[in-house]
């Protein structure tokens, strides 16, 4: 999928898209494919995502990753982006930051360069973007005060913000498969939540028909095989947000 079609965003219904949110899983560990380390292999261990994660290595900065990557003059005939739901691990309290990975975990590292644009196409500046996602074993932080996997920024006059963070893996959805690997993102514009959706990528073995194609990511690896960055517009549309 090229990045032009990623930046191009095609309407979509929202009661087709909306997608069941990822249930808590039963107590204890969940069995899962072994974690590869290979950005397209989408597999790792899993485990209940309302429990604490265990040893991880010392936290590194979660302040500033520097400026963000400017963009050029948005398409004008931008197409709303497909809404997903929420799930049941929002947290709103969240802390403003750019480094997502605060307990220092190994796997592929992903910089998220996000644009918001308005229902005209125009950039919006001011709105606050949340971004959630599993740790490594499939653990969302519920509880802990590091808010691990999660963070908040806030758009710039081009509509930018970024992110630094890891490509969490698929989890279990507590049936008979797991969730394709996913970023939660949600905004807020004047104080308000407008959108949910969330983000995907290209070749996870989890996803199905009911996720939305322009919902999908290839990361643009930067040579190392440890790296890359994912480059996405987002675009308000007139559909109300999800429950």
């Amino acid at each position: 999928m090229s990045a032009t079609r990623r930046d191009l965003l095609v309407r979509a219904s929202a009661t087709g898209l909306l997608l069941a949110c990822e249930p808590p899983s039963p107590g204890g560990k969940d069995t899962a494919p072994t974690d590869t380390g290979d950005p397209d292999s989408g597999t790792a261990d899993t485990a209940n995502p309302d429990t604490a994660a265990g040893d991880t290595a010392d936290s590194p900065d979660t302040g500033d990753i520097g400026e963000c990557q400017s963009w050029g003059e948005p398409d004008p005939a931008c197409e709303p982006t497909p809404p997903v739901g929420e799930g049941p691990y929002f947290r709103e309290d969240a802390p403003e930051r750019q480094q997502l990975n605060v307990r220092g975990e190994s796997g592929y590292e992903l910089r998220l360069e996000l644009r918001l644009l308005d229902e005209t196409c125009v950039p919006v500046e001011g709105a606050v973007i949340h971004i959630w996602h599993c740790d490594q074993t499939g653990i969302y932080a519920m509880d802990d005060a590091e808010f691990h996997c999660r963070g908040k920024a806030t758009t710039g006059p081009d509509g930018g913000v970024c992110f630094e963070t890891l490509r969490p893996p698929p989890y279990t959805d507590g049936a008979d498969g797991f969730n394709p690997a996913h970023y939660h993102i949600s905004w807020f514009v004047d104080g308000v939540q407008t959108y949910t959706t969330q983000l995907y990528f290209e070749g996870d073995p989890w996803l199905t028909e009911v996720h939305a194609e322009e919902l999908i990511t290839t990361p643009e690896d930067d040579g190392s095989g440890n790296r890359g960055m994912v480059r996405f517009t987002f675009v308000l549309g007139s559909l109300p947000p999800p429950e």
